[in-house]
This record gives structure tokens, sequence and C-alpha cells, in this order.
């Protein structure tokens, strides 16, 4: 690794936490204090950067999360965690912006209701969204925002 010009080594500790939210916290803090690292790789999702970035606080560590996209984490723990992935909320909302603008393009080439694949009264209008798995209510306060109905 080089840092200002300067070649320097580093040591990978891999721990396994067992994907269990009870080990996180501990794990974190072992690696904290027995190895004295203040440099955490959180590689989980949200619900156990929830935990792994509470203890990485406490510690005074530093932690990089790879994959929780919940901005209440960041926060919560606001200068010490960081993550490489966007707000959820960012997702979803391009995910919505992307659907409402392919309907709308529909509707433009098929103005009238009868040639229209999504029928009367155009695809906006008729759009349905499913949602699976976990969904919060920022999620879907956006697509409300977007598509105007529930």
């Amino acid at each position: 690794l080089q840092v200002d010009g300067q070649q320097t080594g580093f040591t990978t500790l891999w721990m396994d936490d067992s994907g269990e939210a009870e080990n996180i916290a501990n794990v974190t803090a072992f690696v904290s204090r027995v190895y004295d690292t203040k440099l955490l790789m959180g590689g989980f999702g949200s619900d156990l950067t929830t935990f792994s970035a509470r203890q990485a606080r406490y510690e005074d560590a530093l932690m990089l999360s790879a994959g929780s996209s919940r901005t209440n984490i960041y926060e919560e723990n606001r200068g010490t965690i960081f993550g490489l992935l966007p707000p959820g909320k960012w997702k979803a909302e391009a995910i919505f912006d992307a659907v409402k603008s392919l309907s709308q393009q529909v509707d433009d080439e098929y103005p009238n209701s009868d040639e229209n694949p999504c029928g009367a009264p155009g695809c906006v209008q008729s759009l349905v969204l499913g949602l699976l798995g976990k969904c919060t209510s920022g999620d879907m306060t956006s697509g409300q925002n977007h598509f105007g109905a529930e």
C-alpha cells in the first residue's frame, strides 16, 4: 500500500461473526482492543452494520461499510463510519424515476388509449409497484411522491 508516496504494509484480520447480530459488536470490540485496530471494514448489510458501527464508535475506530445503505446508521455514527453504497432512498427514487419515464414514453408514443399497451387511462396512470423484501416508510413515501398514489 502506498500512502503519501511512502510504501507501507498492513495486516488483514478476518474474524468470523457467524453473521449473527449478537456476535458483531463482540468481534468489533475484540479486534479493536486486542489488535489495536483503528480501521475496520464491515462487509455486511444494514442490519448487522448497525451493531458494528455503534461498537466502532465506542472503540474510537473508523469503519468503512461495504454493504449498508441506511442513512440512519451514518447519521447516528457521524464521523466514524463511511460507506460505499448510496442511501437506499436514492436507489428507490432512481428506480421510480426510470419506471415513470419509460411509462411516459409509452404514453407519448400511444396517446390513443385503444392502442396503448397499458390500456386506458395509460401507463403512467396505471402504474402499480410491488416491492419485495423489507420496505421502509421512506421507500413508500418516495413511490407515492413519484407516482402520486399508494
